[in-house]
């Protein structure tokens, strides 16, 4: 008898269902407990300190847990996050260790320190992005990616970056409430929102 309901039929059907989790810290031990044990190989080059587990031993998932209000699901991969205010960012830089929020970067952006601390410091200017890597990776970390920040006047910024852009002074802006270690400008500079009566908001990524 033919098999009438083809191949991608037949492997959605042997397809594990996607893991949700209702919280963050559930979601990160599940994870965790298919992390590679002692005698397994591990990647010792990695970023993070590559001990599995240590963001929660840390306490920094419980720190970003309030981010996470849907059914979590972490998968062994990387997970997004946004809207890092500023008692998330002022519990982070109470629990992460100092050599990594000195050191901790999206490539060539600002240190996850800098952010956290001009998000603390700034909470009603500053809002932070970024990710998280699961602990069933060895290269276990959290990550600011980019940030939102409140400019203080109607900006003129173009994609291009021609005659009359003005994001020097947006960057500049950044740089003054501090975000000031980046090894180069924002890759992506971006609108993103502004509402009647009130200052207008930019996005600020690095790649």
């Amino acid at each position: 008898m033919t098999d009438v309901t083809g191949p991608s039929v037949a492997s959605a059907r042997r397809r594990a269902p996607v893991p949700l989790h209702p919280d963050l810290e559930s979601a990160w031990l599940a994870e965790l407990a298919s992390a590679p044990g002692p005698g397994l190989p591990h990647q010792l080059h990695v970023r993070g300190t590559g001990r599995h587990g240590w963001l929660h031993e840390c306490g920094a998932v419980a720190a970003l847990a309030p981010l996470f209000r849907t059914p979590v699901h972490l998968d062994g991969g990387i997970t997004g996050f946004r809207n890092l205010g500023g008692p998330v960012a002022a519990r982070l830089l109470e629990v992460l260790p100092e050599e990594f929020l000195a050191t901790e970067r999206q490539n060539d952006g600002p240190t996850i320190g800098a952010a956290l601390r001009t998000v603390a410091a700034h909470a009603d200017d500053v809002v932070a992005h970024g990710y998280l890597v699961s602990p069933r990776r060895c290269d276990e970390r959290v990550t600011v990616e980019g940030v939102l920040v409140r400019a203080p006047r109607d900006l003129r910024v173009f994609r291009t970056h021609d005659d009359g852009c003005e994001c020097d002074e947006l960057v500049a802006h950044a740089e003054a409430l501090g975000i000031d270690d980046a090894r180069c400008r924002p890759h992506e500079i971006t609108p993103w929102f502004k509402t009647g009566g009130e200052d207008p908001w930019w996005r600020l990524w690095w790649d």
